[in-house]
């Protein structure tokens, strides 16, 4: 089956080819050897060259333009790194100040549990703060529902000041 296909392959290719149109460009391609260049082709020659030249060109400004590039990378990743290494040392200064700062509450807090007398004062001291808060909200409340008292008195009995005062006047001279 295979070898069918190729054989039918080949006979329709070299039927093509019989049947090919010969130009003029063709049929000096087939009679003139390879090594004997045209003028067309040495033309051809010459442009591919320099299409060569221009892509070299090409290739090594965008070869230069990368390694720019990867010279800038290269100094932000060290900068960066540099940064990295300076927030460490900060995390662990701060780490050992936190374990402080807790060493000295728990033994403030294992003194006071040790005195009763201390602890009562520590509740003492959290109730009135809760009552100077709950002081202070009330008198904000207050302050609140009075400016909004006088709005609604000013609503509902308006001052008649710029009344009397045209009334006072002298109607004749307008």
């Amino acid at each position: 089956e295979y070898l069918d296909m190729m054989h039918n392959h080949t006979r329709e290719l070299f039927t093509d080819i019989h049947l090919m149109r010969v130009t003029k460009q063709l049929k000096s391609l087939i009679s003139s050897e390879y090594v004997h260049e045209t003028p067309n082709m040495s033309h051809k020659k010459v442009k591919k060259e320099q299409g060569t030249k221009v892509n070299t060109k090409r290739g090594n400004q965008k070869i230069v333009h990368l390694e720019e590039e990867i010279k800038k990378l290269e100094r932000k990743a060290s900068s960066r790194n540099q940064e990295n290494d300076k927030l460490r040392l900060q995390l662990v200064q701060l780490e050992k100040n936190v374990s402080i700062r807790e060493n000295m509450y728990q033994k403030i807090y294992e003194k006071w549990e040790a005195d009763p007398v201390s602890e009562n004062k520590m509740k003492q001291i959290m109730t009135r703060q809760k009552l100077v808060d709950t002081v202070r909200s009330q008198e904000k409340e207050l302050s609140t529902l009075r400016e909004e008292l006088d709005i609604l008195r000013q609503r509902t009995f308006p001052s008649f000041v710029c009344a009397t005062r045209d009334f006072l006047a002298n109607p004749d001279v307008s």
